[in-house]
């Protein structure tokens, strides 16, 4: 019997040690066909994350394998193998019964990829590290929270409906836009950027990974990336590189960047503009708009990017768009006077003049004042046809009557560190040179006025208190059902 057993063991752990040296050869041969770029690929992916990187129909000329972009071994590091003949290693971990980690390594370049397979099938890392996070939907995302205390409801509203305006501005057909709302946008929300890099690969606040059409972001509500993803999906085909000029510009003119809101934004670009800070000629090619500080950067291609879609209309915009689109070479090679040859400035220089973004913060307003609807220790505010006038002197909080619960926000906890946020809706800061409005539910500045980034030095001053108007429509309930704090 014992001896009966010994074999049976013996049997086991040979088969067992049989089978793991295939397992280890097979992921080998993966990564030696993904250095040499052996046809066939696809035979290694997961089919449900073939269908999942293809289901918004968005493709990419110079892309054979678009799930693995981003998620290769980088061109230079393949070129430096075969020229060089360098060794790597591989390491083959088992996590679990279904799920394999492959960590190639290059010992000379300090260099490690790891790689997740299901059941011997290629994934990508978000299926991987966000398989438990908590899912919901809404109308064109399907959402997948690391920590649900900073998201709420409002967002889900929030971005659908600046997908609809998005969708409006570019003309997406009825038929891809209910597609669209099929399919659904990814959108992983992560606690911090050591989570963002943990599940991409990258340390960042956000981005759109273009692999599987998914934003992964600590932001939660990232317009800007949104902005990319929809003009991808709007041209469907298209080279995988964009000049930045027109790829940033038009996610900054749509969605903001970082926190601030596109109207923000085309304040402080319409500022640069006007006073002759920086103009176009500077940060046209890619290398000259890497140069810069990105706060100019940005919200000055932005402002560019309005007013060429203002000014040609949307499908000649897009002409423009696609012409300054390419490989890497394409893109880098493009010059100042290349740039100019798709796209007429010349025509924009009256028009730069005349065109003027929606103001956020307004001073003297011609109309009559109406009721008080507050009146505190920070101030008044009044009522008119079109605007709220404020006459505070502290910042105030404004919020519904039924405040949110199970959230926090993350601008509140950083204007209010270690104070308790009890769920509301909008913040007002005011200070001798600004006077800024977040929405703490998106955590955006969505309107502001900073002296630094006026053409015409106003007075917000008067008898120690800080006055201004601010349009009725951007609270979205009106302040007459809202409540009021100091």
């Amino acid at each position: 019997m014992k001896v009966l057993l010994i074999l049976c063991l013996s049997f086991v752990l040979i088969n067992y040690k049989i089978y793991s040296q295939e397992d280890i050869n097979y992921y080998k041969h993966f990564c030696e066909d993904l250095i040499k770029e052996k046809k066939g690929l696809a035979e290694y992916f997961s089919r449900q994350e073939i269908d999942k990187a293809n289901r918004l129909e968005i493709g990419y000329t110079d892309v054979e394998y678009k799930l693995l972009i981003s998620y290769d071994i980088e061109k230079e590091i393949k070129d430096n193998i075969a020229k060089n003949n360098l060794p790597y290693d591989i390491f083959v971990n088992n996590i679990n019964d279904s799920i394999t980690c492959v960590n190639f390594s290059l010992a000379v370049n300090n260099y490690l990829k790891s790689f997740y397979f299901l059941n011997g099938k290629l994934i990508s890392p978000l299926t991987y590290f966000c398989s438990d996070w908590k899912e919901s939907e809404s109308k064109y995302f399907e959402f997948y929270v690391s920590d649900t205390l900073y998201f709420n409801k409002f967002c889900k509203t929030y971005l659908d409906n600046f997908v609809d305006s998005v969708l409006k501005t570019l003309e997406v057909s009825d038929f891809d836009r209910r597609s669209l709302s099929k399919e659904k946008i990814l959108y992983y929300m992560c606690r911090d950027e050591n989570e963002i890099e943990k599940v991409t690969g990258f340390k960042t606040k956000g981005l759109y990974v273009l692999s599987t059409d998914a934003i992964v972001t600590t932001y939660n509500c990232h317009f800007h990336e949104v902005a990319h993803l929809l003009m991808n999906y709007k041209l469907k085909s298209l080279p995988l590189f964009t000049l930045p000029f027109m790829q940033e510009g038009f996610a900054v003119a749509m969605g903001g960047r970082g926190g601030l809101s596109s109207n923000v934004l085309m304040n402080i670009g319409s500022f640069i503009i006007k006073s002759d800070f920086i103009d176009y000629n500077s940060i046209l090619t890619k290398s000259d708009f890497q140069s810069e500080d990105p706060s100019i950067t940005y919200p000055a291609c932005g402002w560019y990017n309005k007013v060429l879609m203002s000014k040609y209309g949307i499908n000649e915009y897009l002409k423009f768009y696609k012409q300054l689109s390419g490989n890497s070479e394409f893109v880098s090679g493009l010059d100042t006077n290349k740039i100019k040859s798709s796209i007429s400035f010349q025509a924009l220089t009256p028009f730069r003049k005349d065109y003027t973004p929606a103001e956020g913060i307004y001073f003297n307003i011609n109309e009559k004042t109406g009721s008080n609807i507050y009146k505190g220790r920070a101030g008044e505010i009044y009522e008119t046809k079109n605007f709220y006038r404020f006459k505070i002197k502290n910042p105030i909080l404004i919020s519904e009557n039924s405040l949110i619960e199970n959230y926090v926000s993350k601008k509140y906890e950083e204007v209010f560190p270690g104070r308790k946020y009890n769920g509301e809706t909008y913040l007002l800061t005011v200070s001798p040179k600004e006077v800024k409005l977040y929405n703490l539910y998106s955590n955006d500045l969505i309107v502001s006025y900073d002296e630094g980034f006026s053409l015409e030095r106003k007075k917000l001053v008067n008898n120690s208190l800080y006055e201004f108007y601010i349009k009725k429509n951007i609270f979205k309930e009106g302040l007459l059902t809202m409540k009021i704090e100091e």
